[in-house]
């Protein structure tokens, strides 16, 4: 009896979600300004700090540290975007109305220009990797997206997008390989299929996406982080199909702020401000819920994320248990 009492102890002592908090990191040499973009690549988060600059960096996680990388060719501004192959490069367009776009050698520290795009990148563009091609709206309040093929360093168009991308416009490459988009200015959500050349309908976000908001995956289960931006201090998770949205629970710190940005890495969920830099272990970036209350919102599920709940009920029930055990014996 004593064991099994012991054993309830422990199973009700599992960490709770409001118990955890988010924990200081080391922030970028550099505040990062519009246009700040970041791609996590064979393990290493890259960063265009943008701004109007051309800094490059990268962050170690494991060692909590910033390394100064070559300068992008030419200033980074709002409508920047970076994307990584999975492999050896990275592709970045600098925004600000240009057509300038680059490709990186994470091998060489390097940069060089590729084949030139069909149109400007603005405010409001976005970037996605799918299939070994590189897929980008180009923002300004157009529909244009196009398709960028390294092996043949060419572009071609694509299905347009089905309403304007405006500023707070985000791409996300899902888990199945199909696009997320988050139209800049509305709640919209609209998905692409990278095989059918088409577009359709998604799940909305709870909260319009303004300037500065941000969209990320947890590289470990698929699930999606989105930030709105704007004057809204909310982050909100999805599974990887994107089929529902949620807050995350504990709310981040220090929101809203002018610029953020969502950098997933294998663990952990953090959030870039322009100079502050904060994580969060992913397993307790979980949905709010009010389990006294039965209002689960997703959150109260059994396991070290889930409350109090499953495990005062699985102590509960090894106490009946044994009660029994010992009336019939």
């Amino acid at each position: 009896m004593r064991h099994l009492l012991a054993l309830a102890f422990v199973v009700g002592s599992i960490p709770t979600v409001d118990a955890q908090t988010w924990t200081p990191r080391t922030p970028p040499p550099k505040p990062i300004g519009p246009g700040a973009c970041a791609a996590t690549d064979g393990g290493v988060t890259w960063l265009l700090v943008g701004g109007g600059t051309a800094d490059f960096l990268s962050y170690d996680a494991a060692a909590d540290a910033w390394t100064v990388r070559a300068p992008l060719l030419g200033p980074a501004g709002a409508g920047a975007g970076l994307v990584g192959d999975g492999a050896a490069f990275l592709f970045a367009f600098a925004g600000e109305g240009t057509k300038a776009f680059f490709k990186y050698s994470i091998a060489g520290d390097a940069w060089t220009p590729p084949a030139i795009p069909p149109h400007p990148f603005s405010d409001g563009s976005g970037v996605a990797m799918s299939g070994g091609f590189a897929f980008a709206l180009h923002g300004g309040g157009l529909l244009h997206f196009s398709r960028y093929d390294p092996a043949l360093d060419a572009w071609s168009a694509r299905a347009a997008l089905p309403g304007s991308a405006s500023p707070g416009t985000r791409l996300i490459t899902r888990a199945d390989g199909r696009i997320l988009c988050i139209r800049g200015g509305t709640t919209e959500v609209e998905v692409y299929d990278p095989a059918l050349d088409s577009w359709s309908p998604g799940v909305d976000v709870p909260t319009v996406a303004g300037p500065g908001s941000s969209i990320g995956i947890d590289p470990v289960d698929g699930r999606l982080f989105y930030h709105p931006g704007g004057t809204s201090g909310g982050l909100f998770v999805a599974p990887a199909d994107g089929s529902s949205w949620t807050a995350v629970s504990p709310a981040p710190p220090g929101l809203p702020a002018p610029q953020t940005l969502i950098i997933p890495i294998p663990g952990e969920v953090t959030l870039l401000k322009p100079t502050e830099y904060v994580s969060l272990p992913s397993v307790f970036a979980t949905p709010e819920c009010d389990c006294e209350s039965d209002a689960d919102f997703g959150g109260c599920s059994a396991g070290p994320a889930g409350g109090n709940v499953a495990p005062l009920a699985a102590g509960l029930a090894l106490l009946f248990y044994a009660r029994r055990r010992r009336a019939s014996s």
